[in-house]
Parts: structure tokens; sequence; C-alpha cells
């Protein structure tokens, strides 16, 4: 049952892609994966999950796209899991300050769709986009970003919310084949209903790439990151929405974060990439176990990631582009929470096709 929206879906692109000649671009992404501890707790359990993205971008024009994305997750065991998103979105374009600049403006409406017993988190969503691209020269860049959305909660409408982002990136590269961005973000979301109520954050970037080789590129990143909420929690907002459907809500804990990455390209169009990552996180609200035990949630993440790309290019235009996967993580949090001290392995294997 869990594979016919995926046939469907392969099937009315694949007919698109031979036989319509129209402006269509369709990427359509198929995972299976293990994991040994679906909840990330003291308490492991495993799990089998199918994910499924599609991203579709149809061109009326030179300047104007829509577009469709859909992800789907389809837990074998924890079937309460299970989930679906859909966006509907229009995207334009266009050339500004003699050439020198882009400016892409868009918005979109979507919605995610849970399993019966996770109906509470079920939403809908409306919001817009703009960014503006500027180039002082070929090597050097800045680009600044503003969003905003609404978030409208069907079955918990104290939590809908408005929200406001903007981001400024700098970015230079060097005849050393050195690449330092910097960005900074600031986002607020106000509580429609819930008078005075609001979270906000704000994180700061730098980047910086080195190429080591003609096919082999070394990334470091450290990012900073601080959030504030001001909500009334309490125990029973605990054991009702507080957030808790998505702990990587980047308004729900501060912290900071090192990154180092290894990329390789080598033989048989096959990429090697290599991510190593140190992470602390304070999150904004406390936990009460026995009415009385209350503990706040100070996380020390070390996590890692191995994985392994091989592109197939298609030697028939009856057959899409497509490239095979393998992704192996390891992820240890060392919890103040005894309940979140925890060690997690994923597995997964996928296929991306490009149509």
């Amino acid at each position: 049952m869990r594979y016919i929206p995926i046939i469907l879906i392969l099937s009315l692109t694949n007919i698109g892609n031979i036989y319509a000649k129209v402006p269509l671009s369709v990427q359509l992404k198929l995972y299976e994966a293990y994991v040994d501890n679906i909840f990330q707790t003291a308490i492991p359990d495993s799990d089998y999950i199918t994910l499924m993205y599609l991203n579709a971008d149809y061109g009326l024009n030179a300047n104007n796209t829509i577009s469709y994305n859909t992800n789907m997750g389809f837990f074998r065991k924890n079937k309460d899991l299970q989930y679906q998103l859909h966006s509907l979105g229009t995207n334009y374009q266009k050339s500004a300050f003699d050439d020198k600049g882009i400016i892409y403006l868009g918005g979109g409406l979507g919605f995610r769709d849970n399993a019966q017993k996770l109906k509470y988190y079920d939403y809908q969503n409306a919001g817009l986009y703009s960014v503006l691209k500027y180039y002082f020269s070929e090597t050097a860049y800045t680009q600044l970003e503003y969003n905003n959305e609404y978030k409208n909660r069907n079955n918990n409408s104290d939590y809908n919310s408005f929200e406001n982002f903007g981001a400024i990136m700098l970015s230079k590269s060097f005849n050393t084949k050195t690449t330092i961005q910097g960005r900074i973000e600031a986002g607020h979301r106000d509580y429609l209903k819930l008078k005075g109520k609001y979270d906000s954050r704000s994180t700061k970037y730098i980047k910086i790439a080195q190429s080591l080789t003609e096919f082999t590129g070394l990334q470091f990143q450290y990012r900073w990151h601080i959030a504030s909420q001001i909500l009334p929690y309490s125990f029973e907002f605990l054991g009702g929405y507080n957030q808790l459907d998505d702990l990587e809500d980047e308004y729900i804990y501060s912290g900071s974060q090192w990154q180092l990455t290894l990329k390789s390209y080598t033989i048989w169009d096959m990429v090697i990439k290599g991510v190593f990552v140190r992470e602390k996180r304070l999150y904004n609200f406390f936990m009460v176990f026995d009415d009385y035990d209350i503990q706040e949630r100070n996380d020390k993440i070390t996590s890692f990631m191995l994985g392994i790309d091989k592109k197939l290019l298609a030697k028939s235009r009856f057959l899409p582009d497509s490239t095979l996967s393998v992704e192996f993580i390891h992820r240890n949090n060392n919890s103040s929470n005894p309940f979140y001290k925890s060690s997690t392995n994923i597995l997964s294997f996928g296929i991306v096709f490009s149509f």
C-alpha cells in the first residue's frame, strides 16, 4: 500500500518525460533506511523507514516557474509516525543592476498530514520569499534574504503563528582556491492568539572551503546560535504541543556547532563524502518526571557521516539519469537529561532520478 504513490509518481513523470515536449524538470528521491534508535532516547527502538521526496518545476517562460514538492515518510513498525508534506509554489527571477544582480521572488502554499494518533501536529502554511544576489566581481558577492510564513495548526489554534526571517551573506573566493563565507540570520515568530508570546533567534555562520586537489575539497563551518522564547511552558504543555514535534526547530535551543566536511570525486563517477560534527544545544524548556524532578536539557552531540554516491547516466531518452546513494550516520548524544543520553546509527540506501 505504501508504494502506490511512489509507483504512480514514477509512471506519470516518466510518461511526461517521454511524450511531452514541455519545460518540465522532475527529481525523485527514494530511500530505504534502518534506524536502531528511532526516538534517540536511552531506550532504543529500531525501525525501517521508506522516504520519498519529489521536486517538480514547470517553466512558464524565461522568468517564471511553478513548482510542486512532496515529502513522505512510511514507518514499518511505528506507523503512527507516518507523515506527508505537500507544497505548491510560484517563482520569479530577473536580472538587475546591469546584470550584476539577480532578484528572486516567490511564494507558496502547503500542508502536513500525519497518521491518526499524531493529527495534533497537522498544519497548513503559506509564505512569501525574496532574495537579492549581487556580484561585486566574478569572485565576490552578497546575498540578502527576507521570508515570511503563516502557519495554521488544525488541532491547536492557540499556536497559530506568523514568522519573519531575514539573512545576509557575503562570499569571497581567492586565487588559492579558497572560499570564505559569512552569514547572519535573524527570525521572529509571533503567536497570534497568545498575545505577547513569541520566539526569536539569531544565528551567525562562518564557512571556509579549500580545494585540496582537482577532485577533493575540505570545508570547515562554525555556527553560533541564540534563541529565546516567551511562552507559558509548564508540565501540561510538555504533555501537549511545546514544539516537541520538531527538536530541530531552531527557535527552541541555543548553542554552537562546528563541522568538518571532506568531499572527493573519484573514479567511475563516484563521490565520497565524510562529515564530522560537534554541537552543543541548550533547549529552552524543562522536562518534568514523577511530578517533582525538573530537569533542563543540555545536549552535547557528536556525529559522523560517511556517504558514497554513484552517478548513472541514461543511455536512452526513455530512461532518466540516476544516482545511487549509500550513507551511514552515527550520532552520540551526551545529554544532561538521562532519558536523552543515547547513541543512534542510521544506514540508508537510495536512488535519485532526474527527468
